[in-house]
């Protein structure tokens, strides 16, 4: 396993779990990662795997995926934050093009709709997949003063495409609406003038 000699104090760590969340993979694959050297990461006097930030940033950049919030680098911090709420697939093939934004990731529904309503995003971007209900995520958001205005984009089958746009989405697309998403997310970076 890659270690490193880093002072503790200097460095953040992860989790695997943590680290596995954001590359869209399981926690044992980040864990063979690290036995193999993929990954830098150190063992707490308990044996579990730290992964160092330079290393889960590095390997999610050489890898096009999107860099999450608590990774953004100081020259990204103050960009438009997005929350995705989407299947790990759609999160891999997403990555490339939410770079140059602030983005939190989420599988579960309830996860994504605490980060937003704890800080607001300019944008949502959620995948109505069927295991969750676009229509209602949008109705929490809409009925919450701090997050009533953010940006929603929802995309997935007919029938959840049209309940979300009836619930107060801002965009909803009959697709798997990748191309959609990423005229969405080209309008977003010029209002940002990133």
């Amino acid at each position: 396993m890659a270690t490193n000699s880093i002072p503790l104090a200097s460095t953040r760590f992860f989790t695997p779990g943590q680290v596995a969340a954001w590359a869209g993979v399981t926690s044992m694959t980040i864990i063979r990662w690290c036995d193999a050297g993929v990954l830098h990461a150190t063992m707490t006097p308990g044996g579990h795997r730290r992964i160092t930030e330079d290393s889960v940033r590095d390997y999610l950049t050489k890898r096009g995926l999107a860099i999450p919030a608590e990774l953004t680098p100081p020259e990204l911090q103050g960009t438009p934050r997005v929350v995705v709420l989407a299947t790990a697939k759609t999160r891999r093939a997403l990555g490339p093009k939410l770079k140059g934004l602030t983005v939190k990731t989420y599988a579960e529904p309830l996860e994504a709709l605490v980060e937003a309503c704890c800080t607001p995003p300019a944008l949502v971007l959620l995948e109505a997949n069927g295991e969750n209900d676009p229509a209602a995520i949008v109705r929490a958001l809409r009925s919450n003063g701090r997050t009533s205005g953010i940006n929603v984009t929802v995309w997935g089958d007919a029938t959840a495409a049209d309940a979300a746009r009836q619930a107060g989405a801002t965009h909803a697309f009959r697709t798997d609406g990748l191309a959609d998403v990423e005229r969405v997310l080209t309008s977003l970076r010029a209002r940002a003038g990133s």
